[in-house]
């Protein structure tokens, strides 16, 4: 570093790998804190590209926040107790050729304690139900705690989420649905019924049909059976069309008891998601009650 001596190295020509290789005290990485590109130890880098601007605030809060000598760039490892002030550092003495020179010390490492990057990190702000039902008691303790400054002795006054009334809301819409099924099961039975009573009939009439044109062809020796044929024929046919026409009834109130059903479940299901909305967000005011009620 021959000519050098205004303490920073031109770094123009420098990537960032190369910026990052003039780390000091564990700082290995580069990111940027408050849009300024910054030395940071490999934990706190972790952490800003976990947590983003959560993170950032964490390395201003226990890093050093010094200015590195080499590049003029923030640098946020941490807090060292040789460091004279915000932007500067401890010193040794150096002998050199033309005497003794006071230079910068660099020489002493502190171990730094990253912080633990799999540890919970409570959320800030005004939660959702959804979230908040999501966390088990020691994250919902360590979110009310953090974010309120709730102590420990005060969650006695935090009753928390009952499960109880979403049961019974369960219960509820199986009791709507069962007794819709029922319903439909009862209708399908009767129209079952009517078919059948439909088929016995239809099969009636052309038995009774056909021996009635049977006994007249032999009063008649046969004289007439031509005209007596057309007219069983003319029966039978009939007798298909008031099938027919029974049939499509059937099928039709098959449809329209399905349709009801159908619509039915959804609206009960409807039901079930709007009571359920309504009693989360009841509980989850109440939570919020419960804090702010909480005695100093």
């Amino acid at each position: 570093m021959a000519g050098y001596s205004k303490g920073i190295v031109d770094t123009r020509k420098f990537n960032k790998n190369s910026k990052a290789m003039l780390g000091r005290y564990g700082d290995t990485e580069i990111r940027p804190v408050d849009g300024v590109d910054s030395h940071l130890t490999l934990a706190e880098a972790l952490d800003i590209d976990r947590r983003g601007k959560a993170g950032e605030d964490y390395a201003k809060a226990v890093g050093a926040g010094t200015i590195n000598p080499f590049t003029g760039m923030p640098e946020y490892h941490q807090r060292r107790t040789n460091h004279g002030n915000e932007h500067t550092h401890g010193t040794m003495e150096q002998t050199t050729r033309s005497g003794t020179s006071t230079v910068p010390d660099y020489s002493v490492e502190i171990p730094t304690t990253p912080p633990d990057l799999n540890a919970y990190t409570p959320p800030t702000g005004r939660q959702d139900y959804e979230t908040l039902a999501g966390m088990d008691t020691g994250q919902l303790e360590d979110y009310l705690q953090s974010e309120f400054d709730i102590g420990k002795d005060k969650m006695q006054y935090i009753e928390g989420f009952q499960v109880k009334p979403f049961e019974f809301l369960g219960e509820q819409q199986a009791l709507t649905t069962r007794g819709l099924e029922s319903a439909y099961g009862a209708t399908m039975g009767a129209l079952g019924s009517q078919q059948a009573t439909l088929g016995r009939s239809m099969g009636l009439g052309i038995t009774q049909a056909t021996q009635s044109a049977g006994q007249a062809t032999r009063k008649s020796n046969m004289a007439f059976s031509g005209t007596i044929t057309q007219g069983l024929e003319a029966q039978k046919k009939q007798l298909f069309q008031d099938y027919s026409a029974g049939m499509g009834d059937i099928k039709r109130e098959r449809g329209i008891a399905l349709d009801t059903l159908t619509l039915g479940k959804e609206g009960a299901d409807l039901d079930f998601r709007k009571a359920e909305y309504a009693e989360q967000k009841r509980q989850l005011d109440e939570l919020y009650a419960d804090v702010a009620a909480i005695p100093s």
